[in-house]
C-alpha cells in the first residue's frame, strides 16, 4: 500500500513538472518567441527565460533528489549517461547554465515590458542626434531598414537637392517620417543622401 502510494506522488510530481514546463513554453510561443530567431523585447522573451531557468532549477533539484520522481531520474540519467564528463555533478553544470542564459533572456523581455518612448520625444531625439547634411546611411545604421520608403522630385534649385526621399519608421508609440534629398545618381545611394530633418507623421493614443 505505501509502495502504491509513493508511486502515485510521484506521478503526481511528474505530472505538475511538465504541465508547468507546457504552460511556458505554450505562453512564450503565444508571446511571439520563436526557436532559431533572435529573441525580441517583450513578454515572449520572459516567459522564455522563466522556461530555460525552470529547467536549470529542475536540474538542480535532480542533483539532490534524483529518485523523488521519474523526471528527476531521467534528468540524473543525462548527466550520468548522455553527457561529458558522464557525471552526476553536470546537473550543476546545466544548472548554472540555464539559469544564466535564462537571466539574460528574461531581462531582454523585461527591457522591453517598459511604456514605449513618446513618438515627439523620440523624433526630437533624433533630429538632436543627426544634424542636417548627415549621410542618409548612417541614419538607416542606428535606426535600422524604414518600413516604407516614397521618392518625390520638385523644381527647386540647384538640381542636386530637387529628389526627396521620404523614409517611414513604425514604433510603438506612432510613426516618424525622415526626409532626405540627393539628386538622380543619389536615389539609391545613401551615403550620397543627406539627411534634413525628422517629423512626426502619426501619434498612437
Amino acid at each position: 500500500m505505501s509502495q502504491a502510494r509513493d508511486r502515485h506522488e510521484n506521478l503526481l510530481l511528474d505530472f505538475v513538472i511538465v504541465i508547468v514546463a507546457a504552460a511556458l513554453i505554450f505562453l512564450a510561443s503565444s508571446f511571439g518567441l520563436e526557436a532559431g530567431r533572435p529573441a525580441t523585447k517583450g513578454v515572449g522573451a520572459v516567459y522564455g527565460g522563466l522556461y530555460i531557468v525552470y529547467l536549470g532549477v529542475l536540474f538542480l533539484l535532480s542533483y539532490f533528489f534524483g529518485r523523488a520522481c521519474y523526471v528527476f531520474t531521467f534528468l540524473q540519467f543525462v548527466c550520468i549517461s548522455c553527457s561529458c564528463p558522464r557525471s552526476r555533478h553536470m546537473a550543476l553544470f546545466y544548472f548554472a547554465l540555464g539559469f544564466g542564459l535564462g537571466l539574460s533572456l528574461l531581462l531582454t523581455g523585461l527591457a522591453g515590458c517598459s511604456p514605449p518612448q513618446p513618438i515627439i520625444e523620440r523624433c526630437a531625439a533624433i533630429n538632436a542626434q543627426f544634424t542636417n547634411g548627415t549621410p542618409l546611411s548612417q541614419v538607416v545604421a542606428r535606426l535600422g531598414q524604414p518600413d516604407t520608403m516614397v521618392y518625390s522630385q520638385s523644381l527647386s534649385k540647384p538640381a542636386d537637392t530637387n529628389y526627396y526621399r521620404v523614409c517611414v519608421y513604425h514604433f510603438d508609440s506612432g510613426d516618424i517620417v525622415i526626409c532626405s534629398a540627393g539628386g538622380p545618381p543619389a536615389l539609391l545611394d545613401l551615403d550620397k543622401r543627406r539627411f534634413i530633418h525628422a517629423i512626426v507623421f502619426r501619434e498612437k493614443k
